[in-house]
């Protein structure tokens, strides 16, 4: 993942990574290419199915801030649960361009409030 990271993506505009057996460090890799990656059209990034587990809930949310052009965010099944789920929150914060955002089966508990 680190490698494929160091490549310029200014044309990718779609990153499917479902079910490719990743964990937490591949998300600091993305957030670390993010952050020092500029005119990027990334526009999509699939991670669905990957065992990010809480500790990638904070790096996907620094990735989320340094990708202005991310439309969908994809993390159906990769175990964020409540935690990792908090420390996204702050990038979606600062990312009003985002139209989707699946965290199906995360195993969410916390209500809204």
């Amino acid at each position: 993942m680190a490698s494929l990271c160091t490549l310029p993506w200014t044309c990718l505009t779609h990153l499917d990574l479902r079910s490719c057996g990743l964990g937490a460090g591949a998300v600091v890799s993305l957030a670390d290419a993010s952050s020092g990656r500029s005119g990027s059209a990334l526009e999509v990034i699939d991670l669905s199915d990957n065992d990010l587990e809480p500790e990638a809930g904070n790096h996907l949310g620094r990735m989320l801030s340094a990708s202005p052009s991310l439309r969908e965010l994809q993390l159906r099944g990769c175990r964020l649960g409540d935690l990792g789920v908090r420390g996204l929150a702050g990038g979606l914060a600062s990312h009003p361009g985002l139209t989707l955002l699946d965290l199906g089966d995360n195993g969410l508990k916390d209500e809204c409030g």
